[in-house]
């Protein structure tokens, strides 16, 4: 049998959560994607609650395993005046799509946020559908959500999703145990005959083997601070939501073996990718007569002659050091960068903002604290250049910089208006739990007194990056 064969006869998980679904998921992106090797599952779909943020991590996993990631996202949306917000996974099948994706989602944030959760209007998917494949999601997605007596509304809502995603809505099923399943199922098969909408069989994988639901509903009593054996807890999962193999979703979906199929058609029509080899960074604007690499190292120069000027140093030792530096930055295309940070902390020191020294792999630059972007002396503190860039092994180069928080906001001002604020974005930062942390969360949530969870969580040594393995 060939290999494009076996792939169509097969299944494949399009909407799986992730632990950046935050409190919601105990999977782990590296082992995701093992399994879909081990497994032989050519393709997986990660759909992380309201955001894209294991998006590029898990792109770059699946490039080394040779699996194909669909982006996506399950996210919160509102039909017309309804007080509840339906679930609604949308998959990017190309740069559009995920472009319309990405400005959804930052919509959400912006003008749609109730209960602690963003949430879209379905009249802003008028004109942002392009390059998205739409999939009502289970027994919260938004067909479920119109009552069984009101055809019309259901039928208006059905003409609204069809014409915003012209061959791209889906209806998904699930056989996960959850209570009126195969009601469900039944109603959703009857509106997909009457109204020609395929069907999809999805698992909403949010641990990845069968023993670790026990995981998943620890993670999600620590985010809602409560405990496991509480009989009132309303419980959001099931433990049949791990990693089926594809034989597993046959035998739940003998009856139903279009939906198996239809993964799989899904998941050849979403081709989106990062570029990884490209660094896309703002155009710094130079003098006439200078390209940028001539003007990086009059600028780097200029700045040693100062150097020299204000302090004694052996001016052969710190020249070499600074054409070696010069050399590599502008091979590895990097001058614009140096330009643009040294730009902005000048302003910043200018407008007297409280500038940081440096920290992290950066003071290994002499050109750096040649243009002012730290103040500490890479060849008087015998610090390594290569640290921070390397020719041997090209990677974005990184100033950690820190300003006062006082003037902060008017540093990304300024470098928002000078250039662009589509060149210009804040990052996230994730917080882990400590092995202590742990301890002390899984000991509450079991029950048990405080003081003696913190005489445990106390005998954890203070080594940083220690886990804690069964």
């Amino acid at each position: 049998m060939s290999e494009t064969n076996r792939i169509d006869e097969g299944f494949v998980h399009l909407d799986v959560n992730t632990q950046y679904s935050l409190g919601k998921s105990v999977v782990r992106i590296d082992r995701l994607i093992e399994l879909c090797e081990e497994n032989k599952m050519p393709a997986v779909g990660v759909t992380d609650h309201n955001n894209l943020f294991s998006a590029f991590k898990a792109y770059k996993a699946s490039q080394k395993q040779g699996i194909k990631l669909i982006i996506g996202s399950l996210i919160s949306i509102k039909i017309n005046n309804d007080t509840d917000c339906s679930k609604l996974i949308l998959l990017c099948e190309n740069q559009t799509g995920y472009k319309n994706l990405c400005y959804l989602i930052t919509k959400s944030y912006i003008d749609g946020f109730k209960n602690n959760e963003p949430f879209i209007e379905i009249k802003w998917l008028e004109g942002n559908s392009d390059g998205l494949i739409a999939i009502s999601a289970y027994q919260d997605g938004v067909l479920n959500q119109i009552r069984k007596k009101d055809n019309q509304k259901l039928k208006n809502l059905i003409n609204t999703m069809t014409n915003i995603f012209p061959n791209n809505f889906f209806i998904g099923i699930q056989r996960i145990g959850k209570p009126r399943e195969e009601e469900f199922i039944d109603k959703m098969v009857s509106i997909s005959t009457e109204h020609n909408i395929p069907l999809v069989a999805t698992n909403n994988p949010r641990f990845l083997s069968e023993d670790d639901y026990i995981s998943l509903e620890a993670r999600v009593c620590i985010d809602q601070g409560r405990v496991l054996d509480d009989q009132s807890r309303h419980r959001d999962y099931t433990n049949q939501q791990f990693f089926k193999t594809s034989e597993e979703m046959k035998t739940l979906f003998e009856d139903l073996p279009e939906a198996l199929i239809n993964s799989i058609k899904i998941a050849k029509k979403c081709n989106f990718g990062f570029d990884n080899t490209n660094h896309v960074l703002p155009e710094f604007s130079t003098p006439e007569k200078y390209n940028i690499d001539d003007f990086l190292t009059m600028e780097a120069n200029e700045g040693l002659l100062n150097l020299a000027k204000n302090q004694t140093i052996n001016k052969q030792v710190y020249n070499l050091r600074l054409i070696e530096e010069l050399e590599i930055i502008k091979r590895t295309g990097f001058s614009g960068y140096f330009l643009i940070v040294a730009d902005f902390v000048k302003w910043s020191r200018e407008q007297n903002i409280p500038v940081g020294p440096g920290r992290g792999s950066g003071p290994g630059s002499l050109v750096a604290y040649c243009l002012g972007i730290t103040d500490i002396d890479p060849i008087e503190h015998d610090l390594i250049f290569e640290r921070f860039l390397n020719p041997e092994r090209i990677s974005m180069p990184d100033f950690d910089i820190d300003f006062c928080v006082n003037g902060r906001d008017a540093v990304i001002d300024y470098v928002s208006n000078k250039y662009g604020n589509n060149m210009v974005s804040q990052i996230i930062t994730y917080g882990t739990l400590s092995a202590k942390a742990v301890i002390r969360d899984v000991g509450r949530i079991l029950g048990y007194p405080y003081g003696l969870v913190d005489q445990v969580a106390k005998l954890v040594p203070f080594d940083i990056g220690i886990t804690i393995t069964a």
